[in-house]
């Protein structure tokens, strides 16, 4: 029924902000299987055993939701799923969703009805359930660059790219030119142009892209955890301010962090800032955790 729910509303929000406005289609995942998984679990595990039922569907959505998920990108958003990020991230999603699996027990068990059978908690099973859910969100979040260099030649077929290190895409889960926000009309438009292993270190796109106006034009890289971009075109924005990168039919330029370029607007600040602000809001995460899990406890424990 959530799962219905959330498709329904976000199917509206979608077919508003896409065909009927003409903005931005919303590439959303439907969750379908993970609420098939949730059900199938809940046909063998009773509702009394509420951890039991929450790790067992944690796990059930972290490898066949993920799975599905993987196939649903495939045939509906733009930049589909590598099968290289399997390996890495399927570990994660089984760590997330036996967290968040038990979690949700937990929580579950807390507004159970008054009178109804409560699973036991085992003393480690809260510290460990929070400890996983944190580190399934801290291991993914570091991203790096690895100084790599594009020699780009533009022509009529397209793009011809030189790597250094040559093997710098080997193995990449995506390696594309993104193109975007050019368009007079509707979303700003978006293309995405693959970019296709033709000898060692030598990548070729098979089409042309915009690389005039107001387009935005970037080769874009990630492997692992390396994300990073090397531009091909980009405006100037005296709004920023930021200066334009010429679209040349020649030239080499470093990769960078991606989001380098794509928030080109920050202006960076003090360290000593960055790092009171990130702890200020780490404080108050912290207590708005430590607030629900007061109540939800009180609540547990006044309906036994």
């Amino acid at each position: 029924g959530a799962a219905l729910f959330f498709i329904v509303g976000r199917g509206l929000l979608t077919v508003l902000i896409g065909p009927v406005l003409g903005r931005s289609t919303l590439h959303f995942p439907l969750y379908l299987v993970e609420a098939l998984v949730v059900e199938a679990v809940a046909l063998r595990v009773p509702r009394t055993r509420q951890l039991t039922l929450g790790l067992w569907a944690g796990l059930g959505i972290g490898t066949v939701g993920t799975l599905a998920e993987l196939v649903w990108s495939r045939v509906w958003t733009p930049i589909p799923w590598s099968l290289h990020l399997l390996p890495e991230a399927l570990p994660l999603t089984v760590l997330a969703g036996g967290a968040g699996g038990l979690v949700g027990g937990l929580i579950g068990r807390a507004l159970a009805p008054v009178g109804m059978e409560r699973q036991p908690t085992p003393r480690l099973v809260v510290p460990l359930a929070f400890a996983a859910a944190l580190a399934s969100l801290a291991i993914p979040a570091p991203m790096a660059t690895d100084n790599a260099t594009a020699a780009v030649a533009l022509g009529p077929s397209g793009a011809d790219v030189r790597l250094s290190p040559p093997d710098a895409a080997d193995d990449a889960d995506w390696f594309n030119v993104t193109a975007w926000q050019g368009a007079r009309t509707g979303d700003g438009g978006l293309v995405i142009v693959p970019l296709h292993k033709v000898g060692p270190g030598h990548w070729q796109t098979d089409r042309t892209f915009p690389v005039t106006g107001e387009w935005k034009a970037l080769l874009r890289l990630a492997r692992g955890r390396v994300v990073e971009v090397a531009p091909i075109y980009l405006p100037a924005d005296p709004a920023i301010p930021a200066e334009g990168v010429p679209a040349e039919a020649a030239f080499t330029r470093p990769f960078v962090a991606d989001k380098q370029v794509l928030q080109r607007e920050a202006v960076g600040g003090s360290l000593g800032l960055e790092r009171t602000a990130y702890t200020i809001l780490a404080l108050l995460a912290g207590c708005w955790i430590a607030s629900l899990a007061w109540g939800l406890r009180r609540l547990d424990l006044a309906a036994r």
